[in-house]
C-alpha cells in the first residue's frame, strides 16, 4: 500500500468497513436485478418430481433427446410457457430415457407425450403440437368449470353452454365439471325463465328449458347437440367424431389467402344446406387439406381437391368419393345415390404392375379381392410397409418360399403374394396393427387364417401352409411326381 502524500490522510478502518458493507449491499441488489430468471419450463427428474407436482397444476412433457418430434415441439412448448408465466400453472419436462421410473408410472408409450396433472388426476393432451393449441388447452384447464359474471365469448372449436337463470344450480356445475374439456360453460344471471343455450361457431343457437337444474338432463342435452352441423376436423377434435358417419368436405386451402377459415367462409352456406337435409344421418366436417394432406390420402385415398367423401363409419375403409361440380344440388344428388347403392366404393390403389411373373406375386388395392380370395388356389399374403425393417429382413426368406413353390411345381395350388398396405386399401378381413402381417386364404374361403408365429423363415411358413392347405393331398401328389421326375433324370 502506498504512503499518503503531503496533506493527504488515509481513511480510518471504520470508514473502510462501512464502505465495504455498502458495496456488498449494492452488489446484492444488482445481483437480484441481473440474475437469470427462473426457466419457463422446469426440468424434472425422479429426485424433484413429486415435490413439484404436489405444489402446481402442471402441463408435463415427456421427451427423449433423440426424438425429432420432441425437438420440433421444444420451442413451441417453451413459447406457450412464456405466454402463460404468472398464471397459476407450471410447465415442466421430463427426459423419459433417464427418468424411466416416471415414464413407466405414467405409461409413456411414445415421445413426446403431454399430460395435464392436477390434484393427483391426469388428463392426456390430444391437441395439435402448436403454441396456440397448447395455450388454449391450458387456459381451458385453469379456468373455473363455470365462468360467472362475464359476457360469453364467441365459440371456438368447442361449443359454449350457457345457463340463464336466477341462480347457478349444482346440476349445471356438476355437468360442467364432468365435460369442461368438451365445452365452455357459462352462468349468466337472469330473472327470466331458466334456460340453457348451446352455441356452436357460426351456427344458430340451440335452447332447452327442460330440467335445466338436473345434471343428467343437462348432460343428455349436451351430448345430443355436442357436434356442430358443419364442423372443423383436426387433431384436437378428432376424438368427438370417432365412430361417426362422416361427409368430408375437402377443398383446396391456401395459407397465404386466409387458410382453412377463408375456405370455410366460402363453402359454409352450401354445405350447411346439404348438411341440414341429412341431419341425423351424417356428420359433416371440413379440414385443412394442406396441413393434413398426407393423412387425408392415407385414410381416404384422395389427392386432388375439391372432393366430397362419404365415410359411413369414421376409420372405415369403405368410402365413396365425388369430385364433380360442387353445388348443394350436385352434392345432395351424390349422397342420395350413395344411399341407394348406386355409387361404387372408392379404393386406394397403386397401378397394377405391368409385369407380375416373379415368384412373389404383387397385389394392389384394386386387385386384392380378386387375387387373394380365389376359388381355385390357396394364397399366402404378406402385408408390408416399405419403411419397415422387419419386412425388409424377412424378404429373402419370403422370396425363398416363392422359389420353393415354383421349383416343386405347386403354382397351380398355392400363390405367394404381398401388398404394400400403406399405399393400397386392404379389406377388413386382412386387418393389421403392425408389419409384416401374414394371412393364409384357403381356396374358396372368405376366412383368412392369420400367421401368429414368430419364426418367419421359409421353412416355418411352408409348414404353416401345409397345415391349412385346402388340397393337402394334391400338394403331396405333385411333390411326389416332381420327386420321381428328378430321380428319373439322375438315372
Amino acid at each position: 500500500r502506498r504512503a499518503p502524500r503531503a496533506g493527504e490522510t488515509m481513511p480510518s478502518a471504520a470508514v473502510v468497513v462501512r464502505g465495504a458493507a455498502l458495496l456488498g449491499s449494492l452488489a446484492t441488489a444488482l445481483g437480484g436485478w441481473f440474475s437469470s430468471p427462473a426457466p419457463a419450463v422446469a426440468e424434472l427428474s425422479t429426485s424433484n418430481f413429486d415435490g413439484h407436482i404436489g405444489k402446481h397444476k402442471t402441463l408435463l412433457k415427456f421427451y427423449a433427446p433423440w426424438c425429432g418430434h420432441c425437438k420440433d415441439l421444444a420451442p413451441k412448448f417453451e413459447a406457450a410457457a412464456k405466454q402463460l408465466q404468472g398464471r397459476d400453472v407450471s410447465f415442466a419436462k421430463v427426459d423419459g430415457t433417464t427418468s424411466k421410473e416416471l415414464a413407466e408410472r405414467y405409461e409413456v408409450q411414445s415421445y413426446p407425450q403431454l399430460l395435464w396433472l392436477e390434484d393427483g388426476q391426469r388428463t392426456d393432451y390430444s391437441g395439435e403440437r402448436t403454441t396456440e393449441s397448447i395455450v388454449s388447452f391450458v387456459k381451458m384447464m385453469i379456468r373455473p368449470p363455470v365462468v360467472e359474471g362475464e359476457e360469453p365469448e364467441a365459440p371456438g372449436k368447442i361449443p359454449n353452454v350457457i345457463l340463464y337463470a336466477p341462480t347457478l344450480s349444482d346440476g349445471f356445475r356438476q355437468a360442467a365439471e364432468a365435460h369442461r374439456k368438451e365445452g365452455v360453460w357459462y352462468f349468466v344471471k337472469s330473472s327470466a325463465g331458466a334456460k340453457i343455450v348451446m352455441q356452436h361457431r357460426r351456427e344458430e343457437p340451440i335452447e332447452t328449458t327442460t330440467a335445466v337444474d338436473m345434471e343428467d338432463s343437462i348432460v343428455e342435452f349436451f351430448k345430443a347437440n355436442q357436434l356442430p352441423v358443419f364442423g372443423l376436423l383436426d387433431q384436437s377434435t378428432w376424438a368427438i367424431y370417432n365412430g361417426k358417419a362422416l361427409v368430408w368436405a375437402l377443398f383446396p386451402v391456401n395459407a397465404r389467402k386466409g387458410g382453412v377459415e377463408e375456405v370455410e367462409t366460402q363453402i359454409r352456406p352450401m354445405m350447411m344446406e346439404v348438411a341440414n337435409k341429412f341431419r341425423g344421418q351424417y356428420t359433416f366436417v371440413y379440414i385443412d387439406t394442406e396441413v393434413y394432406k398426407e393423412p387425408i390420402y392415407n385414410m381416404l385415398g384422395v389427392k386432388r381437391f375439391p372432393a366430397v367423401v362419404v365415410q359411413r363409419n369414421a376409420g372405415s375403409k369403405e368410402r365413396f368419393s365425388y369430385s364433380g361440380d360442387m353445388s348443394a344440388e350436385t352434392i345432395t344428388d351424390f349422397l342420395e345415390k350413395v344411399d341407394r347403392g348406386e355409387v361404387e366404393p372408392t379404393v386406394k390403389s397403386e397401378p397394377p404392375p405391368s409385369s407380375n411373373t416373379g415368384v412373389v406375386r404383387i397385389l394392389v388395392g384394386s386387385t386384392l379381392q380378386e387375387e387373394a380370395f380365389r376359388e381355385d388356389k390357396d394364397v399366402l399374403v404378406k402385408l408390408y410397409a416399405p419403411w419397415c425393417g422387419h419386412c425388409k429382413a424377412m424378404e429373402p426368406e419370403y422370396k425363398k418360399l416363392g422359389q420353393y413353390i415354383k421349383q416343386w411345381e405347386l403354382s397351380d395350388l398355392v400363390t405367394i403374394a404381398k401388398i404394400d398396405a400403406t399405399a393400397n386399401d386392404v379389406v377388413d378381413a386382412l386387418a393389421s396393427s403392425g408389419f409384416p402381417t401374414l394371412y393364409f386364404i384357403p381356396a374358396g374361403s372368405q376366412q383368412p387364417v392369420k400367421y401368429e408365429g414368430t419364426d418367419r423363415t421359409s421353412k416355418a411358413l411352408w409348414q404353416f401352409i401345409k397345415q391349412h392347405a385346402s388340397k393337402p393331398e394334391e400338394i403331396k401328389a405333385v411333390q411326389a411326381r416332381v420327386r420321381a421326375k428328378k430321380a428319373s433324370k439322375e438315372l
